[in-house]
């Protein structure tokens, strides 16, 4: 589902460029949900240090920003994530195991593979909250979702990618990274 890795990963300066892709609404003029952007960040190559070289062209890299409670949820086009932390806002990610063979799932705009799930048709099993610097990979063909006591305002850096989790946990290995 998920797991920690070995070493806090502060992500330098950073510039927000252009939103590529989101998942939620604007209600009273204020965007609400999960924005993808396209970053420039200072640190880049060594964050990328976490994954063994000839595996590097397999990630994509974005921005991702958090502006809502994110329901239960797989993601679209990508197996498995690794986010680097910049802005936590104490908020928890919870992961979910299905409480019943189909449950209830839809899909909102944007999404492609991935789906939202009914709260009611999962079972709560491990979460984590980082903090700033920590860096975290995630399983995202497994639904999961942020709560947070607030409105979140969250950032990461996400290195996304086709590979399965257990693939990319082996090449975290490999770099001595978990």
């Amino acid at each position: 589902m998920f797991a920690k890795l070995t070493h806090k990963y502060p992500v330098d300066t950073y510039q927000e460029k252009e939103e590529y892709v989101s998942y939620g609404e604007t209600v009273d003029g204020k965007f609400k949900g999960i924005k993808y952007l396209n970053t420039v960040i200072k640190n880049l190559e060594t964050i990328f240090k976490v994954i063994p070289v000839e595996y590097r062209k397999d990630f994509s890299v974005s921005l991702m920003k958090v502006s809502s409670q994110v329901p239960p949820h797989t993601d679209s086009m990508s197996k498995t994530v690794i986010n680097f932390y910049i802005k936590t806002d104490n908020c928890t990610t919870q992961f979910y195991n299905k409480k019943v063979e189909a449950p209830r799932q839809h899909q909102i705009p944007n999404q492609t593979n991935g789906f939202m799930f009914d709260l009611e048709d999962l079972i709560p099993t491990d979460s984590f909250i980082a903090e700033e610097g920590d860096a975290y990979v995630l399983d995202v063909t497994t639904p999961h979702a942020v709560w947070s006591a607030n409105e979140p305002d969250r950032v990461a850096l996400s290195l996304s990618t086709f590979h399965d989790f257990e693939k990319v946990i082996f090449l975290l290995k490999e770099t001595g990274n978990i």
